[in-house]
């Protein structure tokens, strides 16, 4: 079969497609970061990573961290931590960001050269989203750790 073949009307997607267990993950930073505007009106980089082995090996997540200088307009806080928790991502890979290279460059990078590998812990998301009953598995961005 071809994707010529495929008519996407007779495709059944599944209906529940499970989340990442809660755990601690080897996982493997993906080529494609990138920034965007977010829901909210302000910039955020986001970064994917897949799991690098187990018996989850192949999942994907993202990371999302957004613009440090960006206000919460609940909180009326800035976004500092973003920028903690990209240094300790930076950190746990082993590799420093060159000299005049943006960030999206340096991560880029990394995805692309074999030093790609970190620690992370997949948790509760702090809020439940209105409709649901427990917290959805996230990634817990202050949990990363080079990898074993």
């Amino acid at each position: 079969m071809s994707w010529t073949d495929i008519k996407l009307a007779e495709v059944k997607p599944e209906s529940d497609f499970p989340e990442i267990p809660f755990g601690t993950y080897v996982f493997s930073l993906l080529p494609g970061a990138t920034t965007r505007v977010n829901n909210f009106g302000t910039e955020e980089l986001v970064v994917s990573a897949a799991i690098a082995e187990g018996p989850q090996a192949g999942r994907r997540t993202f990371l999302q961290y957004p613009d440090p200088l960006s206000t919460n307009s609940q909180t009326g806080k800035k976004a500092t931590w973003s920028a903690q928790a990209l240094k300790k991502l930076e950190l746990a890979l082993g590799t420093d960001q060159n000299e005049g290279e943006s960030v999206t460059e340096y991560l880029n990078r990394v995805a692309s050269n074999g030093h790609s590998h970190f620690q992370m812990d997949i948790g509760p998301a702090k809020k439940i989203r209105t409709g649901e009953t427990e917290p959805r598995a996230v990634p817990l961005l202050f949990s990363v750790a080079a990898a074993a």
